[in-house]
């Protein structure tokens, strides 16, 4: 299976040199690139048989997963690399020509540009200019009409609760409010009113503090921008640049250029553009190849310091680069493609890149995900706290079939005692009933060869009550299974495969040999040694307490006059976590929230949680929290996938586990 990427131009290139600057005018953003088609070719991989996603959700990463440039781990804290089948040869993957938009940074009024190493030259309505000082943006006098100034009351993670109070106190104020994106903190800014001076826009302060908006503050905005225009300052001169695009491209020769982002210092590949939008304000963007991006991305999702697992970073590779490539576009008003915070993928640009996630990334260049012939919503968050959750339940409008929960390496192992002596050989010990089963039951009569059993190849999920529970290998359908009171069973010693105790955990790969339709044999294709290890197991299970007061500001913050006096839950998903909450106002108003939603209004680190009142002396009375997991917990748990490379599993094995039915393909250009 391969995706089909189209090539895009940059624009026109007006600025040569060491460094160049590059602007294309006009008042329209040039569009980013759209979702790309995809065209099917033979795939080994089962084939997926779910309907397309919908409403594209919030890839959350929260603090367990490492964000600061690591040094390189010890080579022998990696296990070896398992041996698997090659993807199909079908095209060359070639993602690296696909150019990404990547937002750093909005409504900046002015942004500075070091430089030089040598001199710049630039061409600026025809004539030549040698620069050979750091510049400076910003829009230009004139191309924003007259400044207005608004109030903003919130800045709230969840864009369905940012749209939906932004609706409500328009119609409550008869004022104009938007909710816009923030690339910068991932946060949706709750703006209302445009009003001629400050005097207005308190007195409009006062009217929503009124309605319990206490957290409130004046800004200030362009109006409509009109003959859009940047100003370039250097060495005490200045000169416009027509249009909103402006781009600066390192010199030749050079890998990456330094700007300061929200304060810090770093690196970054490609070239920076800057965008005049609709607000006559400046957004930062990064562009650069897909594949150049991803050594940026996977080591901020995923710290190989932390986390020195290959295998595991492969994974994680590749559900990010599928993010990425499905999510094409979804800023296109905003000049980008994607942000560089959790409500995309945290990007971190050169000075996050690290030795073993580059190998991570080139080792899977231009694989994917796909579900039939697109690509999937391949989502994951930092841990699950031992179960992940069906999509809708944390997305209620998604529709994602394989995104569906199962049980997780963090939740530990499960032992299966066999009937047959430790330490036989296999298969010699399930083929002879003289090596030690117990009469009547297993293979009471011998047979020649493993080819005269059925045999099923899957990952095991759960065992309860005498029923194991595994996904069925290529058929994605979970399948259960009675065990016998005698069975035989043999894990992995030393590279052989012995009789013993099996020990379990989700994802490890099996076999099932039957007779005649019964259990007789189970093999543990991985070490059953190997125990799961997290270095974030702290963050599995936490408290938090949230007094009444803190509580009922959120709640207000988020709804308007709204007093709470208690909330219900609903309803859950099959992890355990929180899918709807009703809230129950003092007056006998009542607000449902639900998915992650439930996560952003309680401040909590996720919705897996049982609540409980706690008075605590002074503080007063409040709620305590005891929850598990930290994220969405939908997809991919990154934690777990570290576990499963630990255990020897391949990253074809942790990317089935967690997207099961899907197809692994390749991107390449069309």
């Amino acid at each position: 299976m391969t995706v089909a990427l189209s090539k895009r131009p940059l624009g026109l290139l007006l600025v040569l040199g060491g460094c160049c600057l590059l602007a294309a005018c006009g008042s329209a953003p040039r569009q980013p690139t759209k979702p790309p088609t995809v065209t099917s070719v033979p795939s080994p991989e089962p084939p997926a048989n779910t309907e397309p996603a919908s409403e594209p959700p919030v890839v959350e990463t929260e603090e367990p997963i490492s964000r600061v440039d690591p040094p390189l781990p010890r080579t022998d804290t990696a296990p070896p690399k398992p041996v698997e089948p090659p993807l199909p040869e079908t095209e060359p993957a070639a993602p690296g020509d696909v150019l990404i938009r990547i937002g750093l940074a909005t409504d900046l009024g002015r942004f500075s540009v070091p430089c030089c190493d040598g001199f710049l030259t630039v061409e600026v309505d025809g004539a030549p200019r040698e620069l050979n000082a750091p510049l400076v943006v910003e829009p230009a006098a004139g191309a924003s009409g007259r400044a207005e100034f608004r109030v903003q009351v919130a800045a709230v993670r969840d864009e369905s609760q940012a749209q939906n109070l932004a609706a409500t106190l328009a119609q409550r104020t008869g004022w104009p409010a938007e909710a816009q994106f923030d690339a910068g903190t991932g946060l949706y800014r709750v703006r209302v009113g445009r009003f001629p001076d400050r005097p207005a826009s308190e007195a409009a302060r006062r009217r929503l503090i009124g309605l319990g908006l206490d957290a409130t503050w004046i800004v200030q905005e362009g109006s409509e921008v009109k003959d859009p225009a940047l100003r370039v300052l250097h060495g005490g001169e200045s000169f416009l640049v027509r249009g909103r695009w402006l781009a600066v491209r390192p010199r030749e020769g050079a890998e990456s250029q330094v700007a300061t982002v929200d304060g810090q210092t770093g690196r970054w590949r490609g070239s920076l553009l800057l965008y005049l939008n609709d607000r006559g304000a400046l957004n930062l963007i990064n562009e650069l190849p897909v594949e150049s991006y991803l050594r940026g991305v996977v080591p901020r999702e995923l710290g190989p310091a932390q986390y020195p697992r290959l295998e595991a970073l492969k994974a994680q590779a590749v559900a990010a680069r599928t993010y990425a490539l499905r999510h094409l576009g979804e800023f296109a008003v905003e000049g980008y493609d994607l942000c560089a915070s959790p409500r995309c993928q945290v990007y971190g640009g050169r000075s996050a890149e690290h030795p073993l996630s580059d190998r991570a990334v080139l080792e899977t260049a231009g694989q994917v995900l796909l579900d039939g012939e697109r690509l999937a919503d391949a989502l994951y968050s930092a841990t699950c706290g031992g179960h992940t959750e069906n999509a809708e339940v944390m997305f209620p409008f998604m529709k994602a079939p394989y995104l569906r929960g199962v049980p997780c390496v963090e939740a530990g192992t499960t032992r299966i005692a066999g009937t047959l002596p430790s330490g036989l050989p296999f298969p010699d010990a399930l083929l002879n009933p003289s090596a030690g089963i117990a009469p009547g039951a297993g293979l009471a009569a011998p047979v020649a060869s493993l080819a005269d059993l059925d045999s099923d190849r899957g990952q095991f999920l759960s065992f309860d009550s005498g029923r194991l529970t595994y996904d069925g290998g290529r058929d994605p359908a979970a399948r259960t299974t009675a065990l016998p009171r005698s069975l035989a069973t043999f894990n992995r010693r030393g590279g052989h495969l012995v009789s013993g105790e099996l020990r379990l955990a989700p994802g490890d790969p099996i076999l099932v040999y039957r007779r005649d339709g019964d259990v007789v044999a189970l093999v543990q294709e991985v070490d059953a040694g190997s125990q799961p290890t997290d270095p974030a197991a702290k963050l599995k299970s936490w408290v938090r307490w949230k007094s009444d007061h803190e509580l009922h500001h959120r709640v207000a913050e988020r709804y308007p006059g709204f007093s709470l006096k208690n909330f219900e839950v609903v309803n859950r998903g099959v992890s355990g976590r929180v899918g709807k909450l009703l809230l129950l106002g003092t007056d006998g108003r009542r607000e449902s929230i639900e998915g992650l939603a439930v996560r952003w209004t309680l401040d909590l680190p996720d919705t897996w949680f049982e609540a409980r009142r706690v008075t605590r002396g002074r503080k007063g009375g409040g709620w305590e929290f005891r929850g598990g997991g930290w994220g969405h917990g939908v997809g991919m748990c990154q934690v777990g996938a570290y576990q499963m490379a630990g255990r020897g599993l391949g990253y074809r094995d942790i990317l089935h586990h967690y997207y099961s039915g899907l197809q692994l393909g390749r991107a390449v250009l069309k």
